[in-house]
């Protein structure tokens, strides 16, 4: 299995070679996802909005299952 920092490299080299007007391995993306992260994992749009705070263990999970580039 892979560590934290050769996952990073492996995503830094694929947007890398996008910039270098390369062939990537895969396309990379970074989803604009707005209030998935908090209303997937349950947690409400105004607890989001009244404290940024309060997203941060949905997104979290989030990063876990889609791990976007």
């Amino acid at each position: 299995m892979a560590t934290n920092q050769e996952l990073y490299n492996e995503r830094l080299n694929r947007v890398q070679t996008v910039i270098d007007l390369g062939t990537p391995d895969r396309v990379p993306i970074v989803p604009k996802t707005n209030f998935l992260p908090g209303t997937a994992y349950g947690i409400p749009t105004y607890a989001t909005l009244s404290d940024v705070h309060n997203i941060i263990p949905g997104l979290r999970q989030y990063l876990r299952e889609f791990q976007p580039d």
